[in-house]
């Protein structure tokens, strides 16, 4: 007595040589995650080297502004608020 195995059928969508490329939903939240990554990486290099360039920045003004890039900024703090102190800030120039 031999035995078969039946396979499930293969479903066209799940089982493709794409794997999950071959999903939109999957294309476009690694397209943005692709893009964003990217963004990430260019704004690191090149606003400290614009600000050389541009604004004649220092060493410690780079500085700064790299460590400013990579601090983490919390997304609880009201619009009002970030806008005054940034305004206050302006005006103490």
């Amino acid at each position: 007595m031999t035995a078969t195995a039946t396979r499930p059928p293969a479903d066209p969508q799940l089982r493709s040589r794409w794997g999950l490329f071959a999903r939109r939903d999957f294309r476009l939240l690694w397209a943005g995650q692709t893009v964003s990554r990217l963004g990430g990486s260019v704004t690191t290099v090149a606003l400290p080297l614009v600000a050389v360039l541009t604004l004649d920045a220092g060493p410690f003004a780079s500085g700064l502004l790299t460590a400013a890039i990579w601090l983490p900024w919390p997304d609880r703090v009201s619009g009002r608020r970030c806008t005054s102190s940034g305004r206050s800030a302006w005006s103490r120039r």
